[in-house]
């Protein structure tokens, strides 16, 4: 079976009789015609199934032989390669045919099942999960069926047991025992970055956002975000620079991780641009409401001066408001809930609890809470975290290199450029270009003939510019 690479009809598609019953072979299924009697030719066909899919294929080989000059054939051949297209005649049923036929065989590609199992685990939270879990997810998705045993013994299954089922996979990827442990949640290796619109999308639903229904643009009420808020936090929907996503999956940042051959594919967007960017806009979100004040993630509406709890500039703002008889701890908890899916360590609690109450009125409070939460590591990864009394270590800077090198310095003029400025008459011309030309038609903005550096120009108009 391993050779034959051309496919087949199903027996069913030709007249009555000309093929009979299978002959079955392990898992082989051998089709003869009825004028082969059980003699193998080019008309028996083969049938086998894999992951739920049957496939069909000729007994025939096509195979191209070289020749020489002389036209005698050598000792070199190929398989011919199988298309749908008639290359005489083209017909987009062909075309059709064929995309589909590739299109089945990365489906089916056997990396297909481990590929998307390492995605998803990563996606829902687990950026180094074990060959094991991986595995099992894999295993889901190939079989289309997961089972889950509860704690009563009772079992739920997922899925419709054919290949490619998502149901199942993503029921492996949630459930399975390294997902839900408790021990292994202690582990710092554990969880992932949060990724930076997954971070924004938590506020805006946690924190019960609402668009003022009186702010319109033009002739409808606009709530969208600012162009360039990828370059603020790193990311935004619709926005993907590539096809391959906003950060790679194998990615392993420099320092501790690295050394421990760690992934954090979401750290490579972490840069000091994008950690300021986002923490700026959220604050903006919580301090003014869904506007452009310092920073913020709405287009420019108007106004007065940004000002805090004062939301004349928003398009909208979070509306999220605790119960009046809750404690100042029990809000901090629901806050911790909310923001951090309770993962917020209790060292944590304790000093955001002693600000909210020391702030000047419950909702200085409130947005000062959100804030300090915002910019703790639970809410920035699905890690627990815990206090260990240390100071962080101070990494030493690196010693530099006696090596030479050449740099590339490239010099960004936003606007146009005073080509008259770059290049200046010095010394030694003639004709009429001189730094006494050059000084008169430049005027005030003229170059003082002290400040340029000469360059030797033998040859030119000038011996030397500056």
């Amino acid at each position: 079976m391993s050779s034959l690479f051309i496919g087949s009809v199903s027996p069913d598609s030709f007249d009555d009789g000309d093929y009979g019953d299978p002959v079955v072979n392990g898992d082989v299924k051998i089709y003869f015609h009825h004028l082969s009697g059980d003699s193998y030719d080019m008309r028996t066909i083969f049938e086998i199934e894999h992951l739920g899919k049957k496939y069909f294929y000729k007994n025939m080989k096509s195979t191209v032989f070289i020749v020489d000059d002389q036209n005698v054939e050598t000792a070199y051949n190929f398989r011919n390669p199988p298309h749908f297209n008639n290359i005489q005649q083209a017909d987009a049923r062909d075309a059709e045919h064929e995309t589909q036929a590739v299109l089945e065989s990365y489906f089916y590609h056997p990396n297909v099942a481990p590929f998307l199992a390492i995605h998803f685990i990563q996606r829902l939270g687990i950026s180094n999960p074990s060959p094991r879990y991986i595995e099992e997810v894999a295993t889901a998705f190939k079989s289309g069926v997961y089972e889950y045993e509860e704690s009563t013994g009772s079992t739920i299954t997922y899925g419709n047991s054919e290949y490619g089922n998502l149901g199942a996979l993503v029921a492996a990827v949630l459930l399975d025992r390294e997902a839900r442990s408790l021990v292994l949640d202690l582990d710092s290796s554990k969880g992932s970055l949060r990724e930076p619109l997954i971070k924004v999308t938590n506020m805006f639903r946690s924190m019960e956002y609402e668009g003022f229904s009186d702010r319109i643009r033009g002739t409808r009420y606009d709530h969208s975000f600012s162009e360039g808020v990828t370059g603020k936090i790193g990311q935004m929907a619709h926005d993907i620079q590539s096809v391959f996503s906003f950060f790679k999956r194998e990615f392993s940042p420099n320092g501790p991780l690295g050394e421990a051959k760690l992934t954090a594919p979401e750290s490579q967007q972490i840069t000091t641009p994008t950690v300021l960017g986002t923490l700026n806009s959220i604050f903006s979100l919580i301090k003014f409401g869904f506007s452009n004040c310092y920073g913020g993630f709405a287009p420019h509406r108007g106004g007065t001066w940004c000002t805090e709890d004062n939301y004349e500039r928003a398009w909208g703002k979070l509306m999220y408001a605790p119960d009046d008889t809750l404690t100042s701890e029990e809000i901090i908890d629901e806050l911790a809930t909310l923001l951090t899916a309770g993962r917020l360590n209790s060292e944590s609690r304790k000093i955001i609890q002693e600000h909210y109450d020391s702030a000047a009125d419950p909702g200085a409070a409130l947005r000062l809470a959100q804030q300090l939460i915002t910019v703790s590591p639970e809410f920035h990864s699905t890690s627990l975290m815990q206090f260990n009394g240390q100071a962080r270590k101070t990494v030493d800077p690196p010693l530099p290199s006696d090596r030479p090198y050449k740099s590339v310095v490239f010099i960004l003029l936003v606007g146009g450029i005073d080509s008259f400025n770059v290049i200046v008459p010095l010394d030694g011309c003639t004709g009429i270009t001189s730094y006494d030309q050059y000084q008169t038609i430049r005027g005030s903005v003229a170059i003082s003939k002290g400040t340029l550096l000469p360059i030797s120009t033998p040859g030119q108009t000038c011996s030397e510019f500056g």
